[in-house]
């Protein structure tokens, strides 16, 4: 399970001291989850899911919603300031998203 914020302008500003960063910050990762072993880390940005940018809780949910366990999708994450592609298998679990 990850749990995590959605940035807007005022968070990223925020968090990273720049406002153009948009996508779900990572606050918590669970053990040994699919999202571990993918290398996602609490501090970390979603900013894409397959092709979709992450824009808010429910675009995200919908993109992964359309998956199912042991599928393998990509996961872009912004960390220390640079752009990373993740290749992810989806485990068995579910995202929590705070709105700002």
């Amino acid at each position: 399970m990850i749990t995590g914020e959605a940035l807007n302008a005022q968070s990223s500003q925020l968090f990273f001291g720049i406002d153009n960063i948009r996508g779900m910050l990572v606050e918590s990762v669970d053990e040994g989850g699919a999202a571990e072993r993918a290398g996602i880390l609490p501090g970390d940005v979603i900013t894409m899911v397959e092709k979709t940018s992450v824009i808010d809780g429910q675009n995200i949910m919908m993109e992964v919603r359309n998956k199912k366990p042991s599928d393998s999708i990509d996961i872009q994450i912004y960390r220390d300031g640079q752009k990373f592609v993740l290749p992810t298998t989806l485990g068995f679990g579910q995202a929590i998203i705070i709105e700002p």
